[in-house]
C-alpha cells in the first residue's frame, strides 16, 4: 500500500479522534468553569444570608429573641433566593424555581438548628417549603436509677431533664470544674487564683453618643428570666434602659444599690452549684455516666455504627468526671463528646432532609438524586465552634455533569454564643482614643492598666434612626476605639489548624503552637494580669447572654 493511501486511512481515523478528544476536553473545561462559578455564587448567596440575619437580630432590641428568631430566619432564606437569583442572571426567578435545586439549608445556632427544606402539608395535600421545628443538640442516657436527656451547645452551658433516682429534674448551667472556684465570700471569688469580682463597665449609647459621653450600664434580670443592660445617669442620679423601639425608659422599681456589675462574680458562683450538682448525681459521686450510657451505642468499634463515636480507648470514659478533665478544656472528653453529639444531630437530620428531597423532585419532574454530600473535617471545625449557615445546592445541569455543592459560612456577631477569638481588651481608663487588641496580642496589652474585655458586637457601629424617614440614619460607636490591624486583620492565629494559635516570644524569636486551653494556661503563668481580665470578661458575656433554655 502506497504512503498516500496509509496517511489518508490515518487522517481518517485519527482526525475523528482528536476532534472527539478536544469537544471532550473543551466540555470538561466547561463544566469546571462552572463549577467554580457555581460556587462562588452559592458561597456569597449564603454569605448574603447570614449577613442579613446577623443584621436583624443585631438591631433587634427585645428580649424575645425565640420568637425573633424564626422571623429572621425567613427573612434570611428570601436575601438568600434573591442574591443567588441575581448572581445567576435569573432576576425574575424566586424561591419556587430555584428552590429544585436548593434541598436544604441549615442554620446550626447556639444550642440547636433549623432546617429550611420541603415538606408534605397534610392539610393542602402538596409539597411546601419552610422551617422544620427546632432541633436541640441533645443526647439520651439511660442506666441504672437514669434516664435524662442532655442539651448541649456550642460551649459549656448544658440543661438537663429526666429522671434521676426516681425524681423527675430539669436543670441547667454553666459546666466548670468547681475546685476551680475559691474563696466565695459574697462579693468576691477566685477563679485558678484570679480574683473575680464587681466591674465598673461603660459605653456610649442611644442617648450619649451624640455628647460622647459614656454612662456606666450593669446587666438586670427581665421579666423573662434573661439580661438587659441598663445605665446610670449620674445628673439625674437615675437608672434607664432603651425600649424596642430604643426610647429611654427610667426605671422606677428594682433599682440596683451600687454602680458595679456582678455579672462574671455570679457566673462562677452558680457554675460551682451547678457543677458540683452534676458531679453528685450523675459525675464521679454518682451515677457516673459514660459515654457508653447514651442511647444508640452498640458497643463495637466501627464508627458508622456507634452513635456518639470517638475512640474504643476513651468509650468507656465518664462524661462528667469534670474533676478531671475540665469541660472549659477544649480537649477534654466531655467537649470531644459533646461535639460528636452536636455533628451527629445535624447530620443525621440533614442526611433525612436532603434525601427525602427525592420525593419532591419527583413530583417537581427533577430527575437528579438528591443526597448528603460528605463535609470535611475543616467543614464541621467551623460549625462547631460558631453559628452558621449550611447551603445545599444539587441537580443543576452543567454542561455533561450536574453540580452538586455546599457553602458554610459562620456569624461571630450574635446575642447567644461568645466566641472567645472574639473578646477585645483595652484600657478602660482611657475612654476616648487608644486601641482595642485580641487576647493573643499579649505583648501589646501586658501592663495595660485597668484591662477590660468586651465582645465584638460591643465595639461594632451602631445605627439610629433620627426621623421616620428610613434613609435618615446616625451611625455611631460604643467606644472609642481603634482596633489594632494586626489583631482584626491577621487576628494572630491559627497556622492551617483552627485549633492551634502561634505563640510568639520576640525577645527569643520562638513560635510555639498552643491550643486555647494550652494558651490561657501559658497565660496563667506569664501574664495574670491578662488572664485575669480574659476570665472576667467571657464569664460576664456568658452569663449576660441570651438563653432558650433558663432552668433552676
Amino acid at each position: 500500500m502506497k504512503m498516500q493511501s496509509l496517511a489518508v486511512i490515518f487522517a481518517i481515523i485519527i482526525i475523528p479522534i482528536v476532534i472527539a478528544v478536544s469537544i471532550y476536553i473543551n466540555i470538561q473545561e466547561d463544566t469546571l468553569t462552572l463549577q467554580t462559578s457555581y460556587d462562588t455564587k452559592l458561597h456569597n448567596a449564603t454569605y448574603d444570608a447570614i449577613k442579613a440575619f446577623q443584621l436583624n437580630e443585631l438591631n433587634s432590641n427585645t428580649q424575645n429573641i425565640a420568637t425573633e428568631k424564626i422571623r429572621d430566619i425567613e427573612a434570611s432564606v428570601q436575601t438568600f433566593y434573591n442574591s443567588l437569583a441575581m448572581s445567576l442572571n435569573l432576576d425574575a426567578f424566586g424561591e419556587d424555581e430555584l428552590g429544585s435545586y436548593i434541598p436544604a439549608l441549615a442554620y446550626t445556632l447556639y444550642d440547636g438548628y433549623y432546617i429550611y427544606s420541603a415538606f408534605y402539608n397534610t392539610e393542602t395535600g402538596k409539597y411546601e417549603r419552610g422551617l422544620k421545628p427546632y432541633i436541640y443538640y441533645s443526647a439520651r442516657y439511660q442506666k441504672s436509677g437514669i434516664d435524662i436527656t442532655v442539651n448541649y451547645t456550642l460551649d459549656n452551658y448544658l440543661t438537663i431533664y429526666g429522671f434521676v433516682n426516681g425524681d423527675y429534674i430539669t436543670r441547667s448551667g454553666y459546666l466548670i470544674n468547681p475546685n476551680l472556684v475559691t474563696d466565695d465570700n459574697g462579693t468576691t471569688l477566685r477563679y485558678k487564683g484570679h480574683l473575680i469580682g464587681p466591674e465598673t463597665l461603660k459605653e456610649m449609647n442611644t442617648e450619649t453618643y451624640s455628647s460622647n459621653t459614656y454612662h456606666q450600664y450593669k446587666y438586670n434580670i427581665t421579666e423573662n428570666n434573661q439580661r438587659e443592660k441598663i445605665y446610670y445617669d449620674p445628673v439625674s442620679n437615675s437608672w434607664y434602659r432603651f425600649s424596642v423601639d430604643r426610647r429611654r425608659i427610667d426605671l422606677t422599681r428594682n433599682i440596683p444599690t451600687t454602680l458595679q456589675d456582678n455579672s462574671a462574680y455570679s457566673y462562677y458562683k452558680e457554675a460551682k452549684v451547678f457543677s458540683e450538682w452534676v458531679i453528685n448525681n450523675l459525675g464521679e459521686y454518682g451515677a457516673n455516666i459514660k459515654i457508653g450510657d447514651a442511647v444508640g451505642y452498640v458497643g463495637n468499634e466501627n464508627s458508622d455504627d456507634n452513635v456518639y463515636f470517638i475512640s474504643p480507648e476513651i468509650a468507656n470514659e465518664s462524661i462528667f468526671n469534670i474533676i478531671e478533665n475540665d469541660p472549659e478544656d477544649d480537649t477534654s472528653i466531655f467537649n470531644e463528646h459533646r461535639r460528636n453529639v452536636i455533628k451527629y444531630t445535624i447530620q443525621t437530620n440533614l442526611n433525612s432532609a436532603i434525601a427525602g428531597y427525592n420525593q419532591i423532585s419527583q413530583v417537581e419532574d427533577t430527575t437528579y438524586n438528591f443526597k448528603m454530600p460528605v463535609l470535611q473535617e475543616y467543614d464541621w471545625d467551623s460549625i462547631l465552634n460558631n453559628v452558621s449557615l449550611i447551603s445545599f445546592m444539587q441537580g443543576l445541569p452543567i454542561k455533561g455533569a450536574y453540580y452538586n455543592g455546599y457553602s458554610i459560612v459562620t456569624n461571630n456577631k450574635n446575642r447567644e454564643f461568645v466566641d472567645p477569638d472574639f473578646i477585645y481588651f483595652s484600657n478602660d481608663n482611657e475612654e476616648h482614643g487608644g486601641e482595642y487588641h485580641s487576647i493573643y496580642d499579649y505583648e501589646a496589652l501586658s501592663g495595660t492598666p485597668n484591662l477590660v474585655g468586651y465582645r465584638n458586637i460591643d465595639f461594632g457601629r451602631k445605627k439610629i434612626s433620627v426621623s421616620e424617614n428610613v434613609n435618615d440614619s446616625q451611625y455611631f460607636y460604643t467606644r472609642d476605639k481603634d482596633a489594632c490591624y494586626n489583631c482584626i486583620i491577621t487576628t494572630f492565629v491559627r497556622n492551617n489548624n483552627p485549633n492551634l494559635y502561634i505563640v510568639t516570644d520576640s525577645a527569643n524569636n520562638i513560635g510555639r503552637e498552643k491550643t486555647f486551653s494550652e494558651y490561657l494556661q501559658w497565660l496563667d503563668t506569664n501574664y495574670p494580669e491578662i488572664a485575669k481580665a480574659y476570665y472576667t470578661a467571657i464569664a460576664r458575656e456568658k452569663y449576660a447572654s441570651y438563653k432558650s433554655n433558663n432552668l433552676e
